[in-house]
Protein backbone atom coordinates (compact mmCIF):
# COMPACT_ATOMS: atom_id res chain seq x y z
CA UNK A 1 0.00 0.00 0.00
CA UNK A 2 1.01 3.33 -0.82
CA UNK A 3 2.47 5.42 1.80
CA UNK A 4 0.87 9.00 1.86
CA UNK A 5 3.06 12.02 2.14
CA UNK A 6 3.47 13.99 5.22
CA UNK A 7 1.05 16.27 6.13
CA UNK A 8 2.26 20.00 5.05
CA UNK A 9 2.44 22.63 7.99
CA UNK A 10 -1.02 24.39 8.39
CA UNK A 11 -1.16 27.67 10.92
CA UNK A 12 -2.07 26.91 14.80
CA UNK A 13 -5.53 27.67 14.42
CA UNK A 14 -6.50 25.18 12.00
CA UNK A 15 -9.02 22.19 12.76
CA UNK A 16 -10.09 19.15 11.41
CA UNK A 17 -13.32 19.24 10.75
CA UNK A 18 -13.81 16.09 9.68
CA UNK A 19 -17.15 14.04 9.09
CA UNK A 20 -19.32 13.58 11.96
CA UNK A 21 -19.90 9.16 12.79
CA UNK A 22 -23.12 8.74 11.47
CA UNK A 23 -25.65 6.85 13.76
CA UNK A 24 -27.72 4.22 11.72
CA UNK A 25 -31.19 5.18 10.95
CA UNK A 26 -30.71 9.43 12.10
CA UNK A 27 -31.29 10.53 8.80
CA UNK A 28 -34.43 8.42 8.38
CA UNK A 29 -35.99 10.11 11.33
CA UNK A 30 -39.68 11.42 10.48
CA UNK A 31 -41.36 14.54 11.94
CA UNK A 32 -45.37 14.44 11.16
CA UNK A 33 -47.13 17.76 9.28
CA UNK A 34 -48.65 17.79 12.68
CA UNK A 35 -45.43 17.42 15.29
CA UNK A 36 -44.03 19.93 12.92
CA UNK A 37 -47.24 22.29 13.45
CA UNK A 38 -46.95 21.81 16.98
CA UNK A 39 -43.43 22.42 17.48
CA UNK A 40 -43.81 25.89 15.29
CA UNK A 41 -46.77 27.32 17.06
CA UNK A 42 -45.43 26.02 20.72
CA UNK A 43 -42.04 27.91 19.91
CA UNK A 44 -43.35 30.95 18.43
CA UNK A 45 -46.36 31.87 20.47
CA UNK A 46 -47.39 35.32 17.98
CA UNK A 47 -47.24 32.52 14.79
CA UNK A 48 -50.31 31.05 13.38
CA UNK A 49 -49.95 27.96 11.00
CA UNK A 50 -52.76 28.33 8.37
CA UNK A 51 -51.09 26.02 6.23
CA UNK A 52 -48.02 23.56 6.01
CA UNK A 53 -46.72 21.38 3.64
CA UNK A 54 -44.21 18.75 3.47
CA UNK A 55 -40.80 20.93 1.45
CA UNK A 56 -37.71 18.63 1.44
CA UNK A 57 -35.30 16.58 3.63
CA UNK A 58 -32.16 15.82 3.53
CA UNK A 59 -30.10 13.80 6.16
CA UNK A 60 -29.81 16.63 8.82
CA UNK A 61 -32.69 18.20 8.62
CA UNK A 62 -36.67 18.29 7.30
CA UNK A 63 -38.49 21.69 5.93
CA UNK A 64 -41.76 22.59 5.82
CA UNK A 65 -43.23 25.50 3.92
CA UNK A 66 -45.81 27.42 6.11
CA UNK A 67 -48.86 29.76 4.63
CA UNK A 68 -47.49 29.66 1.89
CA UNK A 69 -44.86 32.22 3.11
CA UNK A 70 -42.18 30.60 5.67
CA UNK A 71 -39.71 27.89 5.45
CA UNK A 72 -39.23 26.25 9.06
CA UNK A 73 -36.62 23.74 9.31
CA UNK A 74 -36.21 21.44 11.64
CA UNK A 75 -32.97 19.82 12.96
CA UNK A 76 -33.05 15.69 13.07
CA UNK A 77 -29.82 15.17 15.04
CA UNK A 78 -27.11 17.37 17.06
CA UNK A 79 -24.62 17.95 14.04
CA UNK A 80 -27.47 19.63 12.16
CA UNK A 81 -28.85 21.74 15.17
CA UNK A 82 -25.40 22.98 15.68
CA UNK A 83 -24.63 24.08 12.13
CA UNK A 84 -27.61 25.73 12.63
CA UNK A 85 -26.77 28.10 15.39
CA UNK A 86 -23.60 28.88 13.17
CA UNK A 87 -25.70 29.71 10.23
CA UNK A 88 -28.04 31.83 13.00
CA UNK A 89 -24.69 33.50 13.88
CA UNK A 90 -22.75 33.85 10.60
CA UNK A 91 -25.62 34.70 8.08
CA UNK A 92 -26.64 38.19 8.52
CA UNK A 93 -22.80 39.09 8.80
CA UNK A 94 -22.36 37.24 5.36
CA UNK A 95 -25.40 39.02 3.88
CA UNK A 96 -23.28 42.52 4.20
CA UNK A 97 -20.88 41.61 1.95
CA UNK A 98 -22.43 39.68 -0.77
CA UNK A 99 -25.49 41.09 -3.19
CA UNK A 100 -27.30 37.67 -3.54
CA UNK A 101 -30.06 37.20 -0.33
CA UNK A 102 -28.96 34.63 1.92
CA UNK A 103 -32.01 33.61 4.19
CA UNK A 104 -31.81 35.54 7.57
CA UNK A 105 -34.02 33.55 10.59
CA UNK A 106 -37.13 35.86 11.86
CA UNK A 107 -38.32 32.95 13.56
CA UNK A 108 -35.38 30.79 15.85
CA UNK A 109 -36.88 28.31 18.51
CA UNK A 110 -36.40 24.49 19.51
CA UNK A 111 -38.50 21.53 18.70
CA UNK A 112 -39.54 19.10 21.69
CA UNK A 113 -36.44 17.36 21.15
CA UNK A 114 -34.49 20.57 21.98
CA UNK A 115 -33.03 20.38 18.46
CA UNK A 116 -32.70 24.40 16.70
CA UNK A 117 -35.92 25.04 14.61
CA UNK A 118 -35.55 28.28 12.04
CA UNK A 119 -38.09 30.10 10.23
CA UNK A 120 -37.40 32.19 7.66
CA UNK A 121 -38.89 34.32 4.69
CA UNK A 122 -39.26 31.98 1.75
CA UNK A 123 -36.89 32.83 -1.49
CA UNK A 124 -38.89 32.47 -4.46
CA UNK A 125 -37.45 30.51 -6.88
CA UNK A 126 -36.49 27.20 -8.35
CA UNK A 127 -33.18 24.88 -8.07
CA UNK A 128 -30.52 26.17 -11.08
CA UNK A 129 -30.48 23.32 -13.09
CA UNK A 130 -28.66 24.69 -15.96
CA UNK A 131 -26.47 27.52 -16.22
CA UNK A 132 -25.96 29.72 -19.62
CA UNK A 133 -23.62 33.09 -19.71
CA UNK A 134 -25.11 35.18 -17.43
CA UNK A 135 -25.97 33.04 -14.81
CA UNK A 136 -22.13 31.92 -14.84
CA UNK A 137 -21.24 35.48 -14.61
CA UNK A 138 -23.67 35.89 -11.50
CA UNK A 139 -22.38 32.87 -9.70
CA UNK A 140 -18.50 33.99 -10.56
CA UNK A 141 -19.55 37.65 -8.83
CA UNK A 142 -20.78 36.09 -6.27
CA UNK A 143 -17.56 33.35 -5.67
CA UNK A 144 -15.31 36.44 -5.69
CA UNK A 145 -17.68 38.63 -3.29
CA UNK A 146 -17.77 35.39 -1.01
CA UNK A 147 -14.27 34.16 -0.80
CA UNK A 148 -12.74 38.22 -0.83
CA UNK A 149 -14.28 38.36 2.94
CA UNK A 150 -11.52 38.74 5.34
CA UNK A 151 -10.38 35.64 7.17
CA UNK A 152 -9.73 37.73 10.42
CA UNK A 153 -13.29 38.84 10.41
CA UNK A 154 -14.79 35.32 9.30
CA UNK A 155 -12.68 34.05 12.03
CA UNK A 156 -14.53 36.42 14.69
CA UNK A 157 -17.57 35.11 13.76
CA UNK A 158 -16.21 31.56 15.22
CA UNK A 159 -16.42 30.36 11.52
CA UNK A 160 -13.85 27.47 11.60
CA UNK A 161 -10.60 26.46 9.35
CA UNK A 162 -10.71 23.23 7.90
CA UNK A 163 -7.43 21.07 6.93
CA UNK A 164 -8.17 19.78 3.75
CA UNK A 165 -5.29 17.55 3.48
CA UNK A 166 -6.17 16.07 7.34
CA UNK A 167 -9.89 15.71 6.31
CA UNK A 168 -9.00 13.55 2.80
CA UNK A 169 -6.54 11.66 4.87
CA UNK A 170 -8.82 10.61 6.99
CA UNK A 171 -11.66 9.76 4.07
CA UNK A 172 -9.25 7.37 2.88
CA UNK A 173 -8.85 6.25 6.43
CA UNK A 174 -12.88 5.32 6.57
CA UNK A 175 -12.58 3.81 2.82
CA UNK A 176 -10.67 1.63 3.55
CA UNK A 177 -11.96 0.40 6.89
CA UNK A 178 -15.63 0.09 5.64
CA UNK A 179 -15.45 -0.15 1.71
CA UNK A 180 -12.94 -2.34 0.90
CA UNK A 181 -14.52 -5.33 2.52
CA UNK A 182 -17.95 -4.71 0.89
CA UNK A 183 -16.22 -4.52 -2.12
CA UNK A 184 -14.65 -8.20 -2.13
CA UNK A 185 -18.16 -9.66 -1.03
CA UNK A 186 -20.29 -6.88 -4.26
CA UNK A 187 -17.59 -7.20 -7.08
CA UNK A 188 -14.83 -10.43 -6.04
CA UNK A 189 -13.51 -9.96 -9.72
CA UNK A 190 -12.66 -5.86 -9.65
CA UNK A 191 -12.67 -5.27 -6.24
CA UNK A 192 -8.49 -5.31 -6.09
CA UNK A 193 -8.55 -3.07 -9.59
CA UNK A 194 -10.87 -0.38 -7.42
CA UNK A 195 -9.01 -0.41 -4.54
CA UNK A 196 -5.54 0.50 -6.45
CA UNK A 197 -7.80 3.16 -7.99
CA UNK A 198 -8.77 4.60 -4.85
CA UNK A 199 -5.66 4.24 -3.34
CA UNK A 200 -4.09 6.10 -6.19
CA UNK A 201 -6.55 8.73 -6.38
CA UNK A 202 -5.67 10.04 -2.59
CA UNK A 203 -2.49 9.74 -3.35
CA UNK A 204 -1.90 11.83 -5.92
CA UNK A 205 -4.30 14.71 -4.50
CA UNK A 206 -2.30 14.86 -0.95
CA UNK A 207 0.98 14.45 -2.60
CA UNK A 208 0.70 17.53 -4.28
CA UNK A 209 1.57 20.50 -2.32
CA UNK A 210 0.05 22.65 -5.42
CA UNK A 211 -3.17 21.52 -4.30
CA UNK A 212 -2.69 23.16 -0.72
CA UNK A 213 -1.03 26.61 -1.61
CA UNK A 214 -4.28 28.31 -2.13
CA UNK A 215 -5.45 31.19 0.21
CA UNK A 216 -8.16 30.59 2.42
CA UNK A 217 -11.39 31.56 2.26
CA UNK A 218 -14.78 31.44 3.55
CA UNK A 219 -16.97 28.76 1.83
CA UNK A 220 -20.55 27.54 1.49
CA UNK A 221 -19.05 24.24 1.63
CA UNK A 222 -22.36 22.93 0.23
CA UNK A 223 -23.18 24.37 -3.33
CA UNK A 224 -25.39 21.54 -4.71
CA UNK A 225 -27.90 23.26 -7.44
CA UNK A 226 -30.96 22.75 -4.93
CA UNK A 227 -29.11 25.39 -2.88
CA UNK A 228 -28.71 27.83 -5.63
CA UNK A 229 -32.09 29.71 -5.99
CA UNK A 230 -33.33 30.91 -9.79
CA UNK A 231 -36.16 33.36 -10.57
CA UNK A 232 -37.24 32.31 -13.80
CA UNK A 233 -38.44 35.93 -14.30
CA UNK A 234 -35.86 37.96 -13.69
CA UNK A 235 -33.01 35.47 -14.94
CA UNK A 236 -31.39 35.77 -11.75
CA UNK A 237 -30.34 34.31 -8.89
CA UNK A 238 -32.58 34.63 -6.21
CA UNK A 239 -30.81 33.11 -3.11
CA UNK A 240 -28.61 30.99 -2.17
CA UNK A 241 -29.50 28.86 0.93
CA UNK A 242 -28.25 26.09 3.16
CA UNK A 243 -25.34 27.54 4.72
CA UNK A 244 -24.73 24.82 7.66
CA UNK A 245 -21.28 23.81 6.08
CA UNK A 246 -19.50 26.97 5.91
CA UNK A 247 -16.47 27.17 7.23
CA UNK A 248 -12.90 28.86 6.29
CA UNK A 249 -10.36 26.61 3.89
CA UNK A 250 -9.91 25.77 0.40
CA UNK A 251 -12.12 28.07 -2.41
CA UNK A 252 -11.28 25.77 -5.12
CA UNK A 253 -13.61 23.74 -2.86
CA UNK A 254 -16.89 25.55 -3.47
CA UNK A 255 -16.53 25.19 -7.29
CA UNK A 256 -16.47 21.12 -7.39
CA UNK A 257 -20.47 20.74 -6.48
CA UNK A 258 -21.76 23.50 -9.56
CA UNK A 259 -18.52 21.43 -11.46
CA UNK A 260 -20.35 18.02 -11.34
CA UNK A 261 -24.14 19.54 -12.19
CA UNK A 262 -23.03 22.12 -14.88
CA UNK A 263 -20.01 20.48 -16.55
CA UNK A 264 -16.64 21.13 -18.09
CA UNK A 265 -18.22 23.91 -19.90
CA UNK A 266 -19.62 26.42 -16.93
CA UNK A 267 -15.61 25.84 -15.41
CA UNK A 268 -14.22 27.44 -18.49
CA UNK A 269 -16.65 30.18 -18.80
CA UNK A 270 -16.82 30.89 -15.05
CA UNK A 271 -13.17 30.95 -15.25
CA UNK A 272 -13.30 34.24 -17.63
CA UNK A 273 -15.05 35.94 -15.47
CA UNK A 274 -12.96 35.03 -12.26
CA UNK A 275 -9.52 34.14 -13.24
CA UNK A 276 -7.44 31.25 -11.42
CA UNK A 277 -4.15 31.29 -10.96
CA UNK A 278 -3.56 27.53 -12.18
CA UNK A 279 -6.39 26.47 -13.86
CA UNK A 280 -4.85 23.14 -14.90
CA UNK A 281 -4.16 22.31 -10.92
CA UNK A 282 -7.95 23.68 -10.45
CA UNK A 283 -9.13 21.29 -12.81
CA UNK A 284 -7.20 18.28 -11.72
CA UNK A 285 -8.73 19.27 -7.49
CA UNK A 286 -12.54 19.44 -9.10
CA UNK A 287 -11.78 16.08 -10.35
CA UNK A 288 -10.61 14.43 -7.47
CA UNK A 289 -13.27 16.32 -4.99
CA UNK A 290 -15.98 15.18 -7.43
CA UNK A 291 -14.49 11.26 -7.05
CA UNK A 292 -13.59 11.40 -3.39
CA UNK A 293 -17.15 12.71 -2.55
CA UNK A 294 -18.63 9.30 -4.45
CA UNK A 295 -16.74 7.29 -2.53
CA UNK A 296 -17.59 9.31 0.99
CA UNK A 297 -21.22 8.87 0.30
CA UNK A 298 -20.33 5.44 0.03
CA UNK A 299 -18.57 5.35 3.75
CA UNK A 300 -21.37 7.20 4.97
CA UNK A 301 -24.60 4.83 3.78
CA UNK A 302 -22.25 1.89 5.22
CA UNK A 303 -22.15 3.94 8.66
CA UNK A 304 -25.43 5.05 8.40
CA UNK A 305 -26.78 1.19 8.11
CA UNK A 306 -28.39 1.66 4.54
CA UNK A 307 -27.09 -1.48 2.73
CA UNK A 308 -29.23 -0.24 -0.46
CA UNK A 309 -28.28 3.15 -0.52
CA UNK A 310 -24.61 1.87 0.08
CA UNK A 311 -24.78 -0.77 -3.01
CA UNK A 312 -26.20 1.96 -5.33
CA UNK A 313 -23.36 4.43 -4.42
CA UNK A 314 -20.74 1.49 -4.95
CA UNK A 315 -21.91 0.64 -8.22
CA UNK A 316 -21.24 4.60 -9.07
CA UNK A 317 -17.69 4.42 -7.15
CA UNK A 318 -17.24 0.89 -9.98
CA UNK A 319 -18.28 2.78 -13.08
CA UNK A 320 -15.52 5.50 -12.28
CA UNK A 321 -12.94 3.43 -11.42
CA UNK A 322 -13.40 1.20 -14.60
CA UNK A 323 -13.80 4.44 -16.44
CA UNK A 324 -17.25 2.80 -17.40
CA UNK A 325 -18.96 6.23 -16.72
CA UNK A 326 -17.94 9.72 -14.96
CA UNK A 327 -21.18 12.41 -15.01
CA UNK A 328 -24.02 11.43 -12.51
CA UNK A 329 -26.08 11.09 -15.95
CA UNK A 330 -23.63 8.30 -16.74
CA UNK A 331 -23.29 6.64 -13.18
CA UNK A 332 -26.81 5.59 -13.13
CA UNK A 333 -27.22 1.37 -12.29
CA UNK A 334 -28.21 -0.43 -15.43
Amino acid sequence: MQKLPEQPDSPDNTEDLNEPRYEPGEYRIEIPVDTAREDIENSFLDFKVERIEYLSEGIGSTTFLVNGEFVFRFAKNEQSSASTEKEIKVLPEIQTKIDVPVPIFEYVGSQRSNLRLVGYKKIEGESLEKVDEKLTRQLATFFQQLHSIDIATAEQWRLHKQNFHSFYENELEDARGYVYSLLKQAYPADAQRIKDYIEQLFATYLSDKENFKNKPAVLHGDLEAEHIIFNKQSRKIAGIIDWGGARIGDPDYDLWRPYSHYGSEFVEEFLKHCPHQSPECLQKKLDFFFRAQMIHRTVRQIMLGDQEMARWNLVRVRKQALGIGYWYHELRED
